[in-house]
């Protein structure tokens, strides 16, 4: 990235590996955001609609850890390699799948164990796809749901400051109850929320 970019993404991100912290919503974020995704558009040649600026950040008024999560859907495993081995290029540390992570993950940190990104690959239009994106224009469209979200999630991170994993189980709970109450919304999410993250 360009200096002035890693200047901006480093001020407005970043979390030590392991713990919780959550930060008020920065509109800096959908910023930064959009950066990256054009970063990755550009060197992966995937287009717009399958790269989605998901999880805690995406949403507007809600509390988030300050780290990125972006899905990028693909159409294969061999898809899965081949954008991976150009986002390590770019300066992205592939992680493989698992760490708790849906799908094939790479992230990019600020210093060593310091996280920015995450780059979270799976099949476009899976049930996977459609998890991250329904989850996420569900608290976008229900400022209830919303609420509810941020005092499960403050709640945890008191609770787990120092064991990620613990709060990611705990929190997955309410998104296991939650996620199939809201609208699927296609795979590529609808143009209104596609709109607000580019």
């Amino acid at each position: 990235m360009p200096d002035l970019v890693s200047d901006l993404t480093n001020q407005v991100l970043g979390l030590r590996k392991g713990t919780v912290r959550l930060a008020e919503h920065d509109r800096r974020w959908t910023f930064v955001y959009a950066l990256i995704a054009s970063e990755i558009s550009r060197v992966t040649g995937i287009r717009d609609e399958r790269i989605q600026h998901v999880g805690s950040t995406s949403v507007e008024g809600l509390a988030a850890k300050p780290t990125l999560d972006i899905v990028v859907g693909v159409d294969d495993r061999k898809s899965v390699d081949s954008v991976a081995e150009h986002l390590v290029e770019t300066g992205f540390i592939d992680r493989g799948p698992g760490e708790g992570s849906i799908g094939h993950l790479l992230v990019r940190e600020s210093a060593p164990g310091v996280r920015i990104v995450h780059i979270h690959i799976v099949g476009y239009g899976t049930q996977d796809w459609r998890n991250y994106v329904d989850f996420r224009d569900g608290l976008r469209n229900d400022p209830l749901v919303r609420d509810q979200y941020a005092d499960v999630k403050r709640t945890l991170a008191l609770r787990f400051s120092d064991d990620r994993k613990s709060y990611r189980s705990a929190k997955d709970a309410f998104i296991r109850k939650t996620l199939p109450m809201l609208s699927d919304s296609g795979p590529e999410g609808n143009s209104e929320t596609r709109s607000a993250t580019r």
